[in-house]
């Protein structure tokens, strides 16, 4: 039998797409998770010129050191189209992978391969593919492996057959699709030799005229790759870790072995892996079995045929960029990682489907109906594992503790948690459902330090929470040592930038001192007074000031207020600062000092409302009325449609005796504001006085 399902293209077609939305259909309830982000916050993403800096200025996409612009194009346009959300992303990844799992069915059954469809299936269904196709951030393995399986079947049409003649328009087809595989993830620099493998699978040989064809590839994906590796080598940041080429080597084998076996058996999947060691026992078996398969397909050949040499050698050939002999930044995380096998995973898979149609040869009627049925379940339980690992990434809290389940080690990890369940708790209507989650969120962040005790941004998130859960002097201490410590630490703002630590608790006690949160907003003026460089110390001064007043702490609020205005005499904001003082200084019972700070004021910014405000409210109060008349008909010009002014002014007015022109300025607040109760009873009272 040619597959072991004999059924039209048309329905395996369908029943792949059914396998495929089976598999992942839990990912389109999921979330934006972890390194999304990198382009969910980036501005060229967002912006319309930002299409022109993904191609011609990739630096300005933080955190993104490669040169991969046709997946930030993919986010690009999808934003333009209907915003970035987590739905459509997903959606655009499974149909992604969709059509990956179709195309490689059409390059395996045009190279004649037993079993293609039954790959494909393998390949749509298989829980190691989940990462790649779930995680929105790796839409470029998916796009890559799209462009290189296109290339494949180009490459087959016109290139196949022996006495082929293919054009120049037939060979820019090709290296058009490498150049879009490559501007998609660098990983695809190994498709020009994929491609003389496939030929040599078909006729054993590799005629010169093939090869003559397929050396302007090489040069394209040289080309593209050592500009992506300079980009990625010009960071200050670039991963170097000094690994031995035989430690390498080492690391090459158990990363295949890896590989490999989680094909063979997909347990125990984990975002992150832990590191093994380069040099161990293991290491070396490792190295022994990948070899020994190696000679095991040198001395089987001729009986088992070109497929399982093409198959292995295809799966190793692609995994060869994230083997680890370049060092990548990824690398000091773990080793390996899932989504690294996506498209190399189809060499294996296609061996073993091939050896399960030809094990069907040769079994009997009824034990072939056995293994058709065998094929059904094990694609029924692939599709459970996978919807189980695609559930990880619904939010960021499962995500991060899917890693911490599975790799403790993970010391990022346990941040990560931290700071989701803080955000998570930010977003709860329920305070005791907040708490809850903050409560969580400082068990992890806390939990991290401990294994990295000099996390800076660890620090802030503890700051952060503690703040949140009220916890003012051990908040202090967490953010304090954030903020001294501070280097190159940065921290993503919520417009896409990425700020150092400072700016951003900037921001914070700034919307805390907005929404009348004085205690937290005194907490971080405070430390931001003893960070600050000396330029922005007077705004730290001067927003300690404001918030120590909303306290009550009036004292302490002129203090620093007074500082605020030392270090900055003549900023715009030092007459504001003056008003303050007199506030507090009022509060204080000081109406001396808080007429002098008033007047003060006036003197810089003679049209400050609310310094005559307060200067004629005091005036009117310590009956110096004609002083008080001055002010508030003043404070009539600068504000002529305040009710409560000219109420005031009709109040001083006939304190002064002027009745009738008392009563006009009361009318004309009422006028103004027909609720105003005070001025209703001043003018009844006045109305009584006259009859």
């Amino acid at each position: 039998m040619s597959r072991p399902f004999p059924i039209s293209f048309e329905f395996a077609a369908a029943v792949l797409c059914a396998l495929v939305f089976a598999a992942l259909f839990p990912a389109l309830y999921g979330g934006f998770v972890w390194d999304d982000s990198i382009f969910t916050r980036a501005r060229a993403v967002r912006e319309w010129s930002g299409l022109w800096r993904i191609w011609f200025s990739p630096g300005d996409i933080p955190s993104e050191d490669h040169y991969w612009p046709l997946t930030y194009t993919s986010f690009w346009l999808e934003h333009k189209l209907w915003g970035l959300n987590a739905f459509s992303c997903h959606l655009v990844n499974i149909l992604l992978h969709l059509a990956n799992t179709l195309l490689l069915w059409r390059v395996l059954t045009r190279l004649a391969i037993p079993g293609a469809w039954l790959a494909a299936a393998l390949f749509a269904v298989h829980p190691v593919h989940v990462e790649a196709a779930v995680w929105v951030i790796a839409r470029k393995d998916l796009l890559a492996t799209l462009f290189s399986l296109g290339c494949a079947l180009v490459w087959l049409r016109f290139f196949l057959a022996r006495d082929a003649q293919p054009g120049l328009r037939h060979g820019a087809a090709v290296a058009l699709l490498l150049i879009a595989a490559l501007l998609s993830k660098s990983v695809a620099a190994t498709l020009p030799a994929t491609l003389l493998l496939l030929y040599w699978l078909q006729h054993g040989r590799l005629p010169r005229r093939v090869v003559l064809w397929a050396a302007p590839l090489f040069l394209i994906a040289a080309a593209i790759t050592a500009f992506d590796l300079y980009l990625y080598q010009s960071d200050e940041e670039a991963t170097a870790l000094g690994y031995s080429l035989g430690e390498r080597v080492l690391l090459a084998a158990q990363a295949l072995c890896f590989y490999a076996g989680k094909l063979l058996w997909p347990v125990d999947l984990a975002v992150i892996y832990p590191h093994w060691e380069p040099v161990s026992t293991r290491a070396w078996l490792c190295l022994v079995a990948v070899g020994g398969v190696f000679v095991l397909l040198g001395c089987l050949h001729r009986r088992l045929g070109r497929g399982p040499v093409t198959g292995v050698l295809f799966f190793v050939l692609t995994l060869l960029p994230v083997l680890g002999f370049v060092d990548f930044s990824y690398m000091t995380s773990s080793f390996v990682a899932d989504r690294y096998q996506y498209f190399a995973s189809a060499g294996l898979l296609a061996i073993v489907a091939g050896g399960t149609v030809r094990l069907a040869h040769t079994l009997p009627r009824l034990s072939r109906r056995g293994l058709q049925l065998a094929c059904v379940l094990g694609l029924g339980v692939l599709i459970r594992m996978s919807g189980q690992q695609a559930a990880i990434y619904q939010d960021e809290s499962r995500f991060f503790r899917h890693i911490i389940a599975h790799n403790p080690q993970a010391k990022g990890a346990h941040f990560n948690l931290g700071a989701a369940l803080y955000t998570e708790g930010r977003m709860q209507q329920t305070p005791d459902v907040t708490r809850a989650h903050h409560q969580e969120a400082l068990e992890a962040t806390l939990t991290a330090l401990e294994k990295e005790p000099d996390n800076e941004v660890g620090h802030y998130n503890a700051g952060m929470i503690l703040t949140a859960l009220g916890q003012y002097p051990e908040a202090r201490e967490h953010l304090y040592r954030a903020l001294k410590g501070q280097r190159h630490t940065r921290i993503h703002a919520s417009a896409g930038e990425e700020l150092p630590l400072s700016a951003f608790l900037r921001k914070e006690a700034g919307q805390a001192l907005r929404q009348k949160h004085h205690e937290k907003a005194a907490l971080f003026f405070q430390i931001l007074t003893e960070i600050q460089p000396e330029p922005g110390q007077a705004l730290a001064w001067a927003g300690l000031g404001e918030a120590l007043q909303g306290t009550g702490q009036h004292e302490e609020a002129i203090s620093a207020l007074e500082q605020a205005i030392t270090l900055g005499p003549d900023t715009p904001t030092t007459p504001t600062l003056h008003v303050l003082i007199a506030h507090s200084a009022r509060s204080l019972g000081q109406d001396d000092t808080a007429i002098a700070h008033y007047q003060q004021a006036l003197e810089q910014n003679s049209s400050l409302v609310m310094a005559l405000e307060g200067l004629a409210g005091l005036q009117f109060a310590r009956g110096h009325y004609p002083e008080a008349l001055i002010s508030f008909r003043r404070l009539t010009e600068l504000a002529p449609d305040s009710a409560q002014a000219h109420s005031n002014l009709g109040a001083v007015l006939a304190e002064l005796g002027q009745i009738e022109a008392a009563m006009r300025s009361l009318q004309r607040a009422l006028g103004l504001d027909p609720q105003l109760e005070s001025a209703r009873a001043n003018l009844q009272r006045l109305k009584a006085s006259l009859e």
